[in-house]
């Protein structure tokens, strides 16, 4: 007898609990989750993006060769988000905003479609990010042959005969994946449970 009251005892409790649980992800939920994201996600991986590209490039001299070794600085942070993606079960923003990655059937996401999911939401930032560094790089390459006596249009010619298809890369991905990551923004908000992330490898947001 005791046995079933603290049974019955402890339905109740889980019930009131479950009363309490909000049920959906709202647009409030949703624009706190991509602050905190901001901070503790993406930022790390920009340092490593940063950090990657002054490694790799320091070993060359020629405009040429740094421009086609700084994309390599993206391989990094690709893999970091994998594996964050794998322990954290999404990214660690979840954790603090006390939300968790399901499928679309209501089964807990393996921590493989976690990875997934996670790298597909940082996929874009990486890109941009890996993008605006290789910028930087030729922009101080320029610099260094304007200093050197080069006008405004040697520095242009340089820039696209020497730099080439990844320079013709770099200002494509800075011109097109800034909409195209407002946009991604936009989506989650209005859609907080399924972003188009989600919506790429089957998942949805629902409250820890």
């Amino acid at each position: 007898e005791t046995g079933s009251n603290d049974l019955l005892e402890w339905v109740a409790s889980e019930l009131t609990r479950s009363q309490d649980k909000p049920m959906h992800i709202n647009w409030r939920d949703r624009v706190g989750m991509i602050g905190v994201a901001m901070a503790i996600d993406v930022l790390p991986l920009v340092l490593l993006i940063h950090v990657s590209a002054l490694v790799i490039t320091s070993q060359y001299s020629a405009f040429s060769d740094k421009m086609s070794v700084v994309w390599w600085a993206i391989v990094p942070p690709l893999i970091m988000a994998i594996v964050l993606g794998a322990i954290s079960r999404g990214g660690f923003a979840f954790r603090v905003m006390n939300v968790e990655l399901q499928t679309t059937t209501g089964q807990a996401a393996s921590r493989y479609r976690c990875a997934q999911r996670h790298l597909a939401a940082l996929f874009v930032v990486i890109l941009l990010v890996s993008a605006g560094t290789a910028m930087m790089v030729a922009n101080v390459a320029s610099m260094e042959a304007l200093a050197g006596g080069a006008n405004m249009g040697e520095v242009g010619t340089m820039q696209w005969s020497e730099g080439g298809l990844p320079y013709g890369a770099c200002m494509a991905c800075v011109f097109f994946l800034p909409p195209l990551l407002f946009g991604g923004v936009v989506w989650s908000v209005l859609n907080p449970r399924r972003g188009p992330h989600d919506l790429v490898t089957g998942t949805q947001l629902v409250p820890r």
